[in-house]
């Protein structure tokens, strides 16, 4: 089976929620063929049979807990890839399962500015040092000597919503494994490793931090969604443009809710 996206989900609460997002994957995706994989806990995982089986939703065996300032979530979209890493695809996108797409995919602009495999040595730096996790990111001195080590540049940008190539996303999870960052070493960090890592093993794998297509707006009103599904943009955006937003993961969310009814 090909694909042209594989989609890896990270969730830890509300089935329906999970349900939810992988129909308004199908809805915006239009007529790419696409794969939906849910890395999920215990919980989550025992209710799947609970929510219709499609052929292009996968829940993985592998079950963890997502801690927000941890290193959970960014291993668990690495299980996710390793999961399907012998389908062939194109691109493959990290999202969270409070992420909703609010205007149709531009496939074409996807592989215009998603960038290739173009390993890039980048040389440590810590970048802005007033960045929030700077002081936990330096108290992992087996992480920074890495960093250091192989001329690892310290980026920092959310993870959802970023496409990655199939040879980039491949080649992260194996650099990893080669160089020794695992579990073990993030094993007493208090700061999200995603938010860390991905953007940087981006940069070092491509030369670039990549546009992010989902977009979190805090205090976000009905107003604001409603711009964002009509032009991509709002006030507080100042500009710039997305096409997938975050809501609360509660099913009776109004913010939800509007969404889904809005589009389905």
């Amino acid at each position: 089976m090909s694909y042209e996206i594989v989609y890896s989900i990270t969730a830890h609460e509300h089935i329906e929620s999970v349900y939810g997002l992988y129909e308004n994957i199908v809805k915006f995706n239009g007529e790419l063929n696409c794969l939906v994989v849910v890395h999920c806990e215990d919980e989550l995982y025992n209710l799947r049979d609970s929510i219709p089986a499609r052929k292009n939703l996968f829940f993985n065996p592998i079950r963890t807990k997502k801690e927000r300032f941890s290193s959970s979530i960014f291993f668990a979209h690495f299980d996710n890839y390793n999961l399907v890493r012998q389908y062939d695809f194109n691109f493959f996108c990290t999202l969270s399962s409070n992420n909703l797409f609010v205007r149709p995919i531009n496939f074409e602009q996807i592989k215009t500015e998603t960038p290739f495999l173009n390993v890039n040595k980048t040389g440590y730096s810590l970048g802005d040092k007033d960045m929030w996790m700077c002081d936990e990111f330096i108290k992992n001195r087996a992480l920074a000597h890495l960093f250091y080590d192989y001329e690892i540049a310290v980026n920092v940008a959310p993870h959802p919503g970023t496409y990655y190539r199939k040879e980039v996303i491949s080649f992260m999870d194996k650099f990893c494994k080669d160089i020794g960052i695992n579990k073990e070493i993030f094993v007493n960090d208090v700061f999200g490793a995603e938010e860390v890592m991905f953007p940087s093993l981006e940069k070092y794998a491509t030369g670039y931090v990549s546009k992010r297509y989902a977009v979190c707006l805090y205090g976000q009103t009905l107003h604001d969604i409603k711009d964002v599904i009509k032009n991509g943009t709002c006030r507080k955006l100042v500009g710039n443009h997305y096409i997938m937003v975050r809501v609360d993961r509660d099913p009776q969310d109004e913010l939800r809710k509007f969404i889904t009814k809005k589009i389905w």
